[in-house]
């Protein structure tokens, strides 16, 4: 759907009606969507309802658009309406169908209208959230889109889930957390799917999982970027400002306790950084979200963010796209950030992954952060969707098999199992 055509459609109700059917029809163009019941809950719920007043239809049904519907009292945003792509996903991970019953944790109103649409008249959905503004707020928008008698809301602490309406075929968090909550997995039925967003090491992943021999075995991932979870907190994040002299700042942002000896100087920032090109690239159009996965997984990992268009030394700027991007690790006083060039300009351009450092050991830093990329060259571009598995504390993990990285959480562990390397070593620039 092209921004000209949404806004040469005729305003009003039908404007609304038109945008919803070119939206599922994009989405289903895209593969996103693959089943009619999903597509014609697209084409039924007016996404409208569920945001703020005022919010223009074509953000409204933007396949791309994140919208907020409420804030905490201090201001910070809390409860969103995710991209519509992103919802498609999370129905087709679960599995969703006519006459399913389906759990959502953390209710916004909308995809809870989605999923009774999906669900169909013979199906059951229950949206719950710990926050009763929330739950109010989404009642009172349920009830405007008319499926207030659809879903059943309940204000209820995620760690209890809803057990008096259990057990559920699918199982759907629309918030990405730290952990997979006991009773999450105690509440699924037989053959069940439970659709999280889970972080592991900063990064986070949509995982659908299924119980498999005590633990929970993954059967698809989806790389996003979703907010956490507005009651699943940031327990052990920390996270560092730096003011660059060469304008902006820095974020940098561990998911648990900084690296012992952490002390990276806002003027190292602005000195010449080292850098080192592993000769790792990427065709035109080819992504690499799997690397920052990769890189959670190893000492000193961290998420590195320009604030106020941060500029570092040799002018390089950062933000997708651009220089350099939101990932780094950090040995001692210095820190090593993902960098992206251009191998040359003609089309279709091919770009190169590599590290710019900072601080007294930039050199080392450099070369740590390139050996990494070469290593997911190697084994990371084609992680299968079958790799991750999640063991409940007291359960496991089974025996660590060659290549998986181990994530511990307070009710479990996570690992990601990488593909074995049996490539020979290409050579490095």
């Amino acid at each position: 759907m092209s921004g000209e055509a949404a806004a040469a459609a005729p305003p009003g109700a039908g404007h609304a009606a038109d945008l919803r059917q070119a939206l599922a029809g994009q989405l289903a163009a895209d593969g996103w969507i693959s089943t009619w019941w999903v597509r014609d809950a697209f084409r039924a719920v007016p996404r409208e309802a569920f945001l703020p007043r005022g919010t223009p239809l074509t953000d409204a049904y933007g396949s791309r658009e994140v919208a907020f519907t409420s804030a905490f009292r201090d201001g910070r945003r809390t409860v969103s309406v995710a991209a519509p792509w992103l919802q498609a996903r999370m129905l087709a991970q679960a599995g969703v169908q006519p006459a399913m019953r389906v759990l959502q944790v953390g209710t916004c109103g909308c995809t809870a209208a989605l999923l009774a649409e999906a669900a169909g008249p013979h199906g059951q959905v229950v949206s719950a959230d710990p926050d009763p503004e929330v739950t109010a707020h989404a009642r009172a928008a349920l009830n405007a889109a008319g499926y207030g008698q659809r879903v059943t809301l309940v204000t209820a602490p995620p760690r209890h889930g809803v057990p008096g309406h259990a057990p559920f075929d699918a199982i759907i968090v629309t918030g990405s957390v730290q952990d997979i909550q006991p009773c999450w997995t105690g509440q699924l039925g037989p053959g069940g799917t439970l659709v999280v967003p889970l972080r592991l090491g900063g990064v986070t992943r949509l995982a659908g999982l299924r119980c498999s021999g005590g633990h929970l075995a993954s059967t698809s991932l989806q790389a996003c970027d979703l907010a956490p979870a507005h009651w699943a907190g940031t327990a052990g994040v920390q996270a560092y400002v730096l003011r660059s002299p060469r304008g902006g700042q820095v974020r940098v942002q561990f998911e648990d306790d900084a690296p012992g000896g952490f002390e990276v100087s806002c003027r190292a920032l602005g000195s010449e950084p080292a850098s080192a090109w592993p000769g790792v690239t990427l065709a035109s159009g080819e992504g690499f979200a799997d690397l920052p996965l990769w890189l959670a997984g190893r000492p000193g990992y961290c998420q590195v963010s320009a604030v106020e268009g941060a500029v570092l030394g040799r002018g390089l700027s950062g933000w997708w796209g651009r220089d350099w991007h939101p990932s780094g690790i950090t040995r001692g006083e210095s820190i090593a950030i993902l960098g992206l060039r251009p191998t040359g300009w003609t089309s279709p351009v091919t770009r190169e992954l590599g590290a710019w450092a900072y601080g007294p050991d930039a050199r080392q830093a450099a070369d740590d952060l390139a050996t990494e990329i070469l290593a997911w060259d190697r084994r990371g571009r084609s992680l299968p969707e079958t790799a991750l598995a999640y063991w409940p504390r007291g359960a496991g993990p089974g025996p660590a098999s060659p290549g998986s990285v181990v994530f511990e959480q307070a009710h479990g562990t996570t690992t990601i199992t990488w593909p074995t390397d049996d490539r020979p070593t290409p050579g490095r620039n």
